[in-house]
């Protein structure tokens, strides 16, 4: 009887020991999924703006600034029955992105901050204003219930539309290095044609016609190379599997940490403020961290 107790003690430990390791490794394969399938989102969705001619900056809000990896994971969280973990990964995310991402955006920065226009002024007084108003009201127990987040959420739908109808309308400022590269790229391409006509010709006489030949060849072979693009319909299908990758990810990576919580006995609002919500912005300290070093601060 004692050996056979032993023998099922042992068999329980070695099957939650292997029921950890399964969860933290689902957990971290799933914290990289979602982050390269957000990229990959991401991406998309500037190639599909930029073959449609809408403005890259729309697409920098709705995309980069609209946090898909931590929208999924919520989602997931909150379809799972799982407030606890959603509120924890809000907070987390917040406090992660303020004091981890912006600082070390601020301290890769090899040029000074730009001056910000009016507009970003106003809409950041804007959201610190709703944001406050609504941890006020939270914090005296006046938010419960699905009215409050259908209210928030249709504010959020109106602050998007809001954003999107501005820089239509040339409120915020559009980035002007694509349009500088264009220009700076056009005049060097110019440059480089603009050469002498006559040398051009006796440079092209003098050599061999069979020499001629294979380098009209080759030369033509790499035009044909360098002229192919990959079409719109390619882009859109990536941006769907992105999509569907980034939210099968969240869903994971909310059971995983459902799992993590419960097997190491921590409170789940605890782990989605801390381990969660670190994991899921570790794209965003990346994106910080680069675009600061290449001297992009408004990104």
């Amino acid at each position: 009887m004692a050996m056979a107790t032993a023998t099922a003690t042992a068999t329980g430990t070695s099957l939650s020991g292997d029921s950890t390791l399964f969860s933290l490794c689902t957990f971290l394969l799933s914290v990289y999924t979602l982050g390269v399938s957000a990229d990959v989102f991401i991406s998309s969705t500037v190639q599909v703006a930029r073959r449609l001619r809408v403005s890259e900056t729309v697409i920098a809000l709705l995309t980069a600034g609209a946090e898909w990896e931590e929208l999924a994971v919520v989602v997931a969280a909150v379809a799972q029955r799982q407030p606890k973990i959603a509120l924890g990964n809000v907070l987390g995310s917040c406090v992660a992105n303020i004091f981890g991402a912006f600082s070390l955006g601020v301290l890769a920065q090899r040029q000074p901050i730009v001056q910000y226009d009016v507009s970003a002024k106003i809409y950041s007084v804007v959201l610190l204003g709703v944001t406050t108003g609504v941890a006020v009201l939270w914090g005296f127990g006046q938010l419960a219930g699905h009215v409050y987040g259908a209210v928030l959420v249709g504010g959020f739908v109106v602050y998007l539309v809001a954003v999107g109808w501005s820089i239509y309308r040339g409120v915020l400022d559009a980035p002007e290095e694509s349009d500088a590269e264009s220009d700076a790229g056009g005049s060097s391409s110019a440059g480089s044609d603009g050469g002498d006509p006559e040398g051009r010709a006796t440079a092209a006489g003098d050599g061999n016609p069979h020499e001629e030949h294979s380098e009209a060849n080759e030369s033509s072979a790499l035009l044909g190379r360098t002229r192919w693009r990959p079409s719109t319909l390619l882009y859109l299908v990536k941006l769907i599997l992105a999509f569907v990758a980034l939210s099968i990810s969240g869903y994971v990576l909310s059971e995983s940490s459902h799992s993590l919580a419960a097997r190491f006995h921590i409170s789940e609002t605890v782990f989605g403020a801390t381990l969660l919500s670190l994991a899921t912005t570790l794209p965003e300290k990346l994106v910080a961290v680069i675009s600061g070093y290449r001297g992009h601060p408004g990104m």
